[in-house]
């Protein structure tokens, strides 16, 4: 029996991306950067693999540390000032974990690439200024293996932003 448990905290983070327009419906963009740091305590009783538990307090931390990001878009204008759009494309991450068990710590790292899709919708405020909504899934049950841990996992790894971009 091995023992498995669940962190699914939001955290801050962000991101500069790149793009370029090519004709009304089609363009492409890059992004990169990092997200927070977010982290779990569990108490006691934190399973550990083959059946047993911890009878210790026990914290789990994760983090993408750096992530880039490449797409394709398909957009829709609604008018001069307002557009939807679609991403797809692909996302490389790197992951970092630390599991701390009374006081003693394990650390694991994987990087991956996996595939990244999403969309949103953007507003001209200015002639150079637009202002945005998007939700991207940059990682979907994408399996870590975070061996210093001992431990196989799966993380996924997704986002609502709020975008300013500049046009130039």
């Amino acid at each position: 029996m091995v023992g498995s448990a669940e962190q699914r905290n939001p955290t801050v983070g962000g991101f500069i991306k790149a793009g370029v327009d090519v004709g009304k419906y089609f363009g492409g963009e890059v992004r990169f950067r990092l997200t927070g740091n977010p982290s779990t305590d569990w108490g006691t009783g934190l399973p550990v693999g083959g059946g047993f538990v911890t009878f210790v307090l026990s914290t789990v931390s994760t983090k993408i540390s750096d992530f880039f990001s490449c797409f394709g878009k398909v957009q829709y204008p609604f008018d001069n000032s307002f557009k939807v759009y679609a991403l797809l494309g692909g996302t490389t991450a790197k992951f970092n974990s630390l599991l701390s068990i009374g006081g003693f710590n394990l650390s694991g790292d994987a990087t991956k690439t996996a595939l990244s899709y999403g969309g949103g919708i953007k507003y001209k405020v200015a002639d150079t200024i637009s202002v945005g909504v998007e939700w991207i899934e940059y990682w979907t049950n994408v399996t870590l293996d975070t061996s210093a841990l001992g431990t196989v996992t799966e993380g996924s790894f997704r986002g609502i932003s709020a975008t300013v971009s500049m046009s130039f």
